[in-house]
């Protein structure tokens, strides 16, 4: 992606660690309780996502291995997108 100068040139970002806090959340939205209390959800599947954005709602983050990352592109902003370990 070209940067224009001026602008801030938007970078994916890559967890390969289990252990990362942004994914011990993410696991903790597995139980409802976890789920009303953080006012969240986790959609899962590729559809599912691009069908979530195509009807106006905005994900918090985009968890995608680098096999899907170039297809996610198409439809989400790359700041949102988190590359993940298989």
């Amino acid at each position: 992606m070209p940067v224009v100068e001026g602008e801030k040139e938007d970078v994916m970002k890559i967890i390969s660690s289990v252990h990362n806090e942004l994914v011990k959340q993410v696991a903790s939205l597995k139980t409802t309780k976890a789920r009303k209390k953080a006012q969240q959800f986790v959609i899962e599947g590729i559809r599912a996502c691009q069908s979530f954005i195509e009807n106006g709602f905005v994900p918090l983050h985009l968890f995608a291995t680098a096999a899907y990352s170039v297809q996610v592109l198409d439809f989400c902003a790359d700041e949102r997108i988190i590359q993940v370990s298989d």
